[in-house]
C-alpha cells in the first residue's frame, strides 16, 4: 500500500499529522478566534506547543 503524497510531494508523516490535529483542536476551543490563534502560534511556534505550555 502506498501513502498519498502531500502538496509538497513529500509523504505524510506523524509529526505533520499531529500538528494538524493540534491546529484543529485549537480552532475548536471556545474563544480562540483567528487573531488569538495567530498570536498563540507566533508565541509558541507550533500548535502542539500551545497545548504543552503551562499556565504561568
Amino acid at each position: 500500500m502506498r501513502l498519498p503524497l502531500q502538496e509538497d510531494g513529500e509523504p505524510p508523516n506523524r509529526d505533520r499529522a499531529g500538528e494538524q490535529r493540534a491546529l484543529v483542536g485549537l480552532s475548536l476551543v471556545d474563544g480562540v478566534g483567528p487573531q488569538l490563534l495567530r498570536a498563540l502560534l507566533a508565541a509558541f511556534d507550533t500548535p502542539s506547543a500551545v497545548f504543552r505550555a503551562s499556565r504561568s
